[in-house]
């Protein structure tokens, strides 16, 4: 009741002020020449015609403004055809408001353009017709005030103007908001995407790259020796061992790929612990089984510090990723020996894995990262995402004493790190 009074309450007020002007007489504004022509005297009560029109399309200009307001012009011409009146102007007024208020800006200023110019020509066409100046001032602010200044009011107060109790604007508004959380919907599965399709790609070269370069080295130094049955025997089974062991690893990635994408949040995207705990399935379990997994294959590993136990489970998974390449990388470009340095702060877990890597080694790896490609390139950005993804901080170089990996990566005690239960 209350909406429906303040929607209509303006146009019968409008309406009400209209029939009253026109019982005082306020009709007859404007000349009627073709009437005259053929000898009728106009009626006052004719304008109650045009004026019931007016007042159908008052009734509707919540609804359709814009049909609203192009029935009111017809009415208006009718009510001009018959000497025009000052209420049926008023009521113009009201529509025009009413479609400034409701509605798109583009056709408010599209119709504002319009009447602008009408009211423009209609003054010079008064003033090519030898009118005296004082019916030129009106013709203009006639036009303005009736035509103009009613837009112009629109335009101010639908800043503020209080649409909630309008249902079809509310249900715009509603369709709106829909469209835009079906946008945010749908770049948050896209960024879910990309975060899968990042994570799945770390972990298929970690499994590759590992494994695969493991078989390649060993099988490539037993030929580069004299044959020898039981070295011989001892490396084929380290072989086989790999080669089994990344079939396994593959067929576990595979399994993830055919299973359904995790939605992730956008706040976490590149956060690089998205995941960790489906990549765990194709890492060893612990520390010490990937540097004895080295050892095996030939690498002579000297471990200072015991395995940290303050990271969480996602920053323990990604690091022992990056122990994991950081050693292939020694096994296949350095001397066959390095250190590896474990050492846990009070606020951050820190890896440091020196490999005795000779001169030309080294450069190997510096200008495979320089142009942006290759295996080793792949390596070492993927461990570089891995820790900063952690928010730590990576580095990898040549130093004097060969090449050097060192990863640092914030502990957050307490809140679901391993440290926190012993």
């Amino acid at each position: 009741m209350t909406s429906g009074l303040r929607l209509h309450g303006q146009a019968l007020a409008a309406v009400g002020l209209a029939v009253v002007l026109l019982v005082l007489g306020w009709e007859q504004i404007l000349p009627t020449p073709w009437l005259s022509a053929v000898g009728v005297e106009p009626n006052a009560w004719w304008h109650l015609g045009p004026l019931a029109i007016v007042t159908a399309a008052m009734l509707r200009k919540a609804t359709y403004p814009g049909r609203a307001l192009s029935v009111g012009v017809f009415a208006v011409l009718l009510d001009i055809g018959v000497g025009g009146s000052i209420g049926i102007f008023l009521c113009l007024t009201d529509l025009l408001y009413g479609f400034g208020i409701r509605a798109s800006q583009r056709h408010v200023r599209y119709l504002a353009g319009g009447l602008g110019a009408a009211v423009l020509a209609g003054a010079l066409a008064a003033a090519g017709a030898r009118a005296d100046v004082g019916t030129v001032l009106n013709i203009a602010v006639f036009g303005i005030a009736v035509l103009i200044t009613p837009l112009w009011w629109a335009a101010e107060v639908r800043r503020g103007y209080p649409l909630g109790d309008d249902r079809r604007v509310r249900e715009h508004l509603e369709l709106e908001r829909h469209a835009g959380i079906l946008r945010a919907q749908e770049h948050k599965r896209r960024v879910s995407l990309a975060q899968e399709r990042q994570r799945l790609a770390r972990e298929l070269h970690d499994v590759v790259s590992s494994q695969v370069s493991a078989i390649a080295l060993s099988s490539a130094a037993r030929l580069s020796d004299s044959p020898e049955t039981a070295r011989d025997r001892e490396v084929l089974g380290a072989i086989r061992a790999s080669s089994v062991e990344a079939l396994d690893d593959l067929r576990r990635m595979v399994r993830l790929l055919r299973e359904p994408v995790h939605q992730v949040d956008p706040d976490e995207a590149g956060s690089g612990s998205a995941g960790a705990g489906e990549g765990e399935d194709v890492l060893p379990k612990t520390w010490e089984s990937i540097i004895v997994s080295q050892q095996l294959l030939g690498l002579q590993v000297q471990v200072r510090g015991p395995a940290p136990k303050a990271l969480s489970s996602a920053a323990d998974a990604q690091m022992r990723r990056v122990l994991q390449e950081a050693l292939t990388n020694a096994r296949k470009y350095g001397d066959g020996s390095c250190s590896v340095s474990l050492v846990e702060r009070r606020r951050s877990c820190e890896l440091q894995v020196l490999s005795g890597a000779a001169e030309q080694q080294a450069s190997r790896l510096v200008s495979g990262s320089e142009r942006g490609s290759g295996v080793a390139e792949g390596g070492l950005r993927t461990m570089r995402e891995r820790v900063e993804g952690l928010h730590g901080t990576f580095s990898a170089g040549p130093v004097e004493q060969g090449w050097e990996v060192h990863a640092r990566v914030p502990l957050r005690r307490g809140v679901g790190g391993r440290g926190a239960s012993g």
